[in-house]
């Protein structure tokens, strides 16, 4: 049996858990998530969409408080050592990505 999302959610491709249908979903984390399996390989379990990986604004902070939309990390362990890419998705529109990383 198939699972039903709520009206204006969709599932996550890496997670497998509802999330909002927004533009920056639909036409960025999701599509970029795609590609990073399918394209270049990594495996899901490589991968962190939901719940969103926190990191650090700068080195000297100790809470990790922003949230990035994908991380890969480097195996199945999920930690700041294991960390090797960050992905931060906007929607198509918005150009403040590059700063906010």
């Amino acid at each position: 049996m198939a699972e039903t999302t709520k009206e204006d959610f969709i599932i996550d491709y890496i997670s497998g858990l509802q999330v909002r249908e927004t533009p920056e979903e639909l036409d960025a984390v999701q599509p970029f998530s795609r590609i990073l399996v399918n394209d270049y390989g990594y495996p899901k379990e490589y991968i962190q969409t939901r719940p969103q990986y926190r990191v650090k604004a700068r080195p000297s902070d100790t809470k990790k408080e922003y949230p990035v939309d994908i991380v890969v990390f480097t195996g199945r362990e999920h930690n700041e050592e294991t960390v090797y890419i960050i992905i931060e998705c906007k929607k198509k529109n918005r150009k403040d990505g590059r700063g906010q990383l």
